[in-house]
This record gives structure tokens, sequence and C-alpha cells, in this order.
């Protein structure tokens, strides 16, 4: 609740979301708005921060809320710098496309480690072969396509070859769904794993984009927020496809948790 994302038209800016006067809450929920007001002593500022308006002071302070400017990288958007990354030169402007994608919801987990020793675990596939024994047969960890950036690292792993064999309840049904919506026209790659240095990822599967950010909570703790994207029309028609397949990306979180453990 300390910004408001602002949609300015031609730009976006993180406007600070609280009163210059006595610090309280400014705006809540979502929608538009042509000026900001404080329910508190109803100090007034116009959607770019500047102050307009304090009742009964006979010298009107003057002041700005903080903010800052946003950058868009591929629909998304960035505080300070965004990333150095052609998604063209990567073979990655299929993959990594939002156009006609929505918004499906989020999960937020708060984990008792380091933030790095989360990073760490998702750079490197040796603990996929131990750890995840249903993702190991989802993909082939060792059809491994690996690029690297100055600040990012992009995994192409190949989708696997054995997807009728025995697995959990949760990756049975995400696969029967996958085979009966792909049919023999399978997807080259079963994930696609992007990290930008220092703390987000942007993950492919077979029709889902996943945007998580790990944030630090000292020396020992931090927090994940997960976003998930489904393109809009195939989610309308097959909603079940969807939720079968976020159960199995969720299977393989609590899994991801142990061995950061």
């Amino acid at each position: 609740n300390r910004f408001v994302l602002f949609n300015q038209g031609d730009n976006y800016e993180l406007i600070s979301n609280v009163c210059l006067h006595r610090q309280a809450q400014l705006l809540e929920g979502q929608g538009r708005a042509r000026s900001i007001v404080c329910k508190l002593h109803c100090w007034g500022y116009d959607n770019t921060g500047q102050l307009k308006g304090a009742p009964h002071f006979k010298d009107a302070p003057s002041g700005q809320l903080k903010k800052e400017s946003l950058s868009v990288w591929n629909g998304l958007l960035f505080r300070g710098r965004s990333p150095n990354m052609d998604l063209s030169a990567l073979g990655l402007e299929d993959y990594l496309d939002f156009t006609d994608y929505f918004y499906a919801g989020s999960e937020t987990s708060e984990y008792q480690f380091n933030w790095k020793t989360f990073i760490e675990i998702y750079l490197e596939n040796y603990h996929v072969y131990s750890m995840h024994p249903e993702l190991r047969q989802f993909v082939k960890p060792d059809d491994l396509e690996w690029s690297f950036g100055d600040d990012f690292s992009v995994q192409k792993v190949g989708l696997g070859d054995q997807l009728t064999k025995r697995t959990t309840p949760r990756y049975r049904e995400f696969q029967d769904a996958l085979l009966a919506r792909f049919g023999q026209t399978l997807p080259r790659f079963g994930a696609i794993w992007c990290f930008l240095y220092p703390n987000i990822m942007i993950e492919w599967y077979p029709d889902i984009i996943v945007v998580s950010t790990i944030y630090p909570k000292g020396a020992g703790a931090c927090v994940n927020h997960v976003e998930f994207y489904y393109p809009e029309a195939l989610y309308k028609d097959m909603p079940d496809y969807f939720a079968a397949e976020k159960a199995a990306y969720m299977e393989t979180a609590v899994e991801d948790e142990e061995a950061c453990l």
C-alpha cells in the first residue's frame, strides 16, 4: 500500500500512497482518479502527486508525493533498469509473448531461508533428478539449451517423452490434459526458465507464463510472489487444463522449498 501505480496515458508512474501531512494511506483498490484526496484531513493532490490543497491552512503548504517513472519491457513494468535481453535473438519471441494473455491470479509464499539460496536452486538443474521425480518425467533435464547475458540466463528444457507413465495425481491430471490439448503435435519444450538479475524469474510452460519475484526479509527469510498469466480465449474453453497445470506447478514449488532448507 505504500505506492500506487498510475497509467498516465503515455507512461506509467509509481506515486507514493502516503499523505505528506500525517502519513495516512491515500488510495485503496483500483479505478480512475483525476485527483487524490486524503480521507483523514482532506489534503488534495493531482494525479501526478502535486499537492493542490490543504484545508484551513492560512498559508497553503507546497509539496510533491514521491514518484518514479517505470520502463516497459515486453509488456512488463520495471522500476529502474529494464532487462538487456533480445527475445528475438534468443528465440523467445513466440514463447514470452503476453499478447491475448490475462492476469489469472497470484500465489505468495514466505520461506525460512536466505533468498539467494532460492536463486541458486532455481538456476541449477542438478537437483531435478533427485528432488523432482514428476518434473523430471515431464521435462528432459539433459535436453537443455542454456543462454547467458550480462544480467540474465535462459534455460530451455525439452518436453519429456514418457508422459503416459505413472506419476503423482496432480501431474497425471496435468499430463493427461496436455496430451488431450495437443494430441500428436506436442510442444518442443516442456519448460523455459528465464532469470533476470537479481530476483525476477519468467517461466514458460505450454500455454502459461509465470512471473515470480523473490524479496529478502532479512538474512534468514524471503517472500516469493508468483503471478500466473493465461491466454484468455483458451482459458474460457479449457479452465480445467489450466487448473491442472497450476496444481502441478505448485507441487513442484513445495519440493523446491524442501531443496532450499
